[in-house]
Formats: structure tokens, C-alpha cells, sequence
């Protein structure tokens, strides 16, 4: 729209002496109770005000239900390599296909396209491959890698820029990705000023309002192991503030899955978590990765990182079984404990320390028993028997 300037003599026009009556004062000075205040009279059309009677209430809607909601921003936070970018091509599968996937149960109410800004991943020999392991139409996908667009334009794809937002809003998206958000961010925008977030973002949040797309930001995590939630996501937490729906990711202590926990759910009640493992694959003859979906848990983020390693008493545990299976299958139910302990370390994988750990509980309990084949004197052969074979 194209402002008109009107001459100075038509925009100021003052009143030598306007009538007393024309004019409402905007501050009447009353006293309280308590003290002398300034009571600010609200104007007859309530200008600025919303009486609350008066607003139209709507149900949220979704890109994904419950999960991302459309017009807000979302956050996804992980470690690096710990499967952000396999579970952002899922998300990608769901949303240009609407199929119902282990991942995301409830079937789409419409299909949509994606944008994705990747500063990490090369989009021919990753992201593409990933995609279509994971089933996305790829017709629906746009993807923008900082160098190319720079070549193609002279600028840096920034999500602060009016020109960078009208191209996402050209391409009518569903949702729109920023892998990793810090790659994204103009000199002006400081991702650890809440000011300056709030600042870079708000153009990016007004037109995912108006166009009804979802924007999920994909934020890195910090190191520090007994940290969970908010305080795992770097940068800003004013990115958690502005966010309406925040998910962290890990891996599990004890079987090394990886965990997507839904933190901050502010239009729903918490999605459950979900854990996958990752498997090798292949699209279109290219060896590539993707997610596989393993189970739900009610665990959070914090659970996961207060959970105790079990592993070594399973290792434990599990060397105990094969000492007494092996003792079980041998003449006499003993063997020489030298080729014991070999024979179960080969099998089981496990180091001396473990063995030897296994052997002694054992031990205690009376499960097994040493003796000596043999001269006498210290010489001979130790032996480790079954006690009830012996």
C-alpha cells in the first residue's frame, strides 16, 4: 500500500482557541482511599481493550494433533548425531503423505508441503535419501541450503528477513523447518538475548499466523549430562518461552535407544514419548539411514537422565548364566578354570574384571567351587565345578 503525503499546510491546522467543551481530558485526578492517583478514563470505543464476551472462540488446529500446532512455533533439541534429522524426515513422511505411522498415530486431517532450511546436511547425498527411505513425497518438499540460496539471490536465507518469509509463504507450506536455527539467524538476532529472539522471530510467527504453517526450530543441546528440560536447549530460553510445543531428544543409558519426550505442550496435554533405533537402508540404490519405531514411554526427559546404568549388572548377570551353562554341558559338570574363562569371555564379550566379578558371586552363593587336579604342593590343575556336581 502506497502511503500519499499530504501537503504540510493540510496535516497541521491548529486551533488558536478550541472551546473548552470539545475537549475530553484524557487524566482525571481523583483521590482514593488510600493516596492521590491518576486515573486514566478509557476511551468511548475501548480502543486497544478486548471484552472478552466479545471474542469468537476457535478449536487449535494442527499439523500434527497434539504435537505442532499450526501458526506457533515448536522446538526440537538434541544432542548432534543423536537422529534429529531421522526423526525430522518421519515428520516430513506424515506431513506430504497424511499416512498414520507408529510415530505419529492419528491420521492427517490434509496433506501439506515443507519447507526445510538445512545447513548441516547435504541435500543430495543426505537429505534426499533419508526423505525417501522414509516415504515422503518429495513433490511436496522445498529445501533451502545457504550457499545455493546465496548464489541464487545475493543474500543469506535469515528467518528475520521480509524477503526470506515471503518466498516460505510463496511456496503454501504446512510446516516450515530450520535445521539448526542458530545457521539461520541474522548478526542483529542474538540467540542468547531474550529481547533480540523475541525481535527475530516475530515476523516469521505473524506470517505462520496469517498462512496457517507450523515453523519447528531445531535447537542443539547442551553437553552437561544432569541437565533435562529447558535448561538442556542452548542459546536463549526465551526460544522455550515463544514456543508453543518443545521436544527433547536422547538416548536411553541402558539400550541406547533414542528418545523424543514432549516437554512443553502449551494447547494439549503431552504427547507420550516416543523411542526408536536406527537401521541402515537404501532409496534408489544410495545406502542411507532411517528411524525405526521400538515402543511409547511415560518417562520425560529428566527420567532418562536420572535413569541408573543397569548395564553392568545385566553383563554381570548374563556371564554368571553362561559360566553355569558351560560348567552344565561339560564332563562332571568342571572344566579347568583357565579354559573357563575363556571360553566365556570369547562368548560373552566381556573383559577380565567382568569375568572374574561373575565368578566370585558365584562363588558366595555356592553355585560353583574350585579344586585342584593333580600333584599336591600348590602344583596341578585348578578346576571350577558345579557344587551339586561335586
Amino acid at each position: 500500500m502506497t502511503e500519499q503525503t499530504l501537503p504540510m499546510a493540510d496535516m497541521i491546522k491548529p486551533e488558536k482557541d478550541p472551546p473548552s467543551s470539545s475537549i475530553e481530558p484524557p487524566i482525571n485526578k481523583e483521590p482514593t482511599e488510600d493516596h492521590d492517583a491518576e486515573v486514566v478514563a478509557l476511551t468511548p470505543d475501548g480502543s486497544g481493550f478486548q471484552l472478552m464476551s466479545a471474542v469468537k472462540a476457535k478449536e487449535v488446529e494442527w499439523v500434527v494433533p497434539n504435537l505442532i500446532p499450526k501458526g506457533e512455533v515448536s522446538i526440537l533439541g538434541g544432542d548432534g548425531g543423536v537422529g534429529k534429522g531421522l526423526y525430522i524426515a518421519q515428520l516430513v513422511d506424515y506431513v506430504t503423505t497424511g499416512k498414520a505411522t507408529n510415530f505419529f498415530s492419528e491420521p492427517a486431517t490434509s496433506t501439506g508441503n515443507v519447507v526445510i532450511f538445512s545447513a548441516e546436511d547435504q541435500l543430495d547425498t543426505v537429505l534426499k535419501p533419508r526423505l525417501e527411505a522414509a516415504g515422503a513425497d518429495l513433490n511436496k518438499v522445498w529445501a533451502v541450503e545457504p550457499g545455493s540460496y546465496f548464489e541464487d539471490t545475493g543474500e543469506m536465507p535469515y528467518l528475520d528477513d521480509p524477503k526470506t518469509v515471503n518466498r516460505i509463504v510463496a511456496t503454501r507450506p504446512s510446516l516450515v523447518v530450520f535445521d539448526p536455527i542458530q545457521q539461520f539467524l541474522s548478526p542483529k538476532a542474538g540467540l542468547n538475548s531474550r529481547m533480540k529472539m523475541r525481535e527475530a522471530t516475530t515476523l516469521l510467527r505473524a506470517a505462520g499466523r496469517e498462512h496457517g504453517f507450523a515453523v519447528l526450530m531445531v535447537v542443539h543441546t547442551n553437553k552437561s549430562t544432569n541437565t533435562s528440560g529447558r535448561k538442556r536447549l542452548s542459546g536463549s530460553a526465551d526460544l522455550w518461552d515463544v514456543a508453543r510445543s518443545v521436544m527433547v531428544m536422547g538416548r536411553t543409558k541402558n539400550d541406547g535407544k533414542v528418545y523424543v519426550s514432549h516437554e512443553k505442550a502449551s494447547n494439549a496435554t503431552p504427547a507420550e514419548t516416543v523411542q526408536f533405533t536406527i537401521a541402515e537402508a537404501e532409496a534408489q540404490g544410495i545406502s542411507t539411514a532411517m528411524a525405526v519405531f521400538d515402543s511409547t514411554s511415560e518417562w520425560k526427559d529428566a527420567d532418562f537422565i536420572n535413569e541408573k546404568p543397569a548395564r553392568s549388572t545385566r553383563k554381570a548377570d548374563d556371564v554368571q548364566e553362561m559360566i553355569v551353562s558351560i560348567l552344565s554341558e561339560a564332563p562332571a559338570g568342571q572344566m579347568a578354570s583357565s579354559e573357563l574363562q575363556r571360553l566365556v569371555m570369547g562368548r560373552a564379550q566381556c573383559c577380565e574384571s567382568t569375568y572374574n566379578h561373575a565368578r566370585s558371586a558365584l562363588r558366595r552363593t555356592g553355585v560353583i567351587c574350585n579344586s585342584r587336579q593333580g600333584a599336591v604342593g600348590g602344583s596341578g590343575r585348578c578346576l571350577t565345578a558345579l557344587s551339586e556336581a561335586k
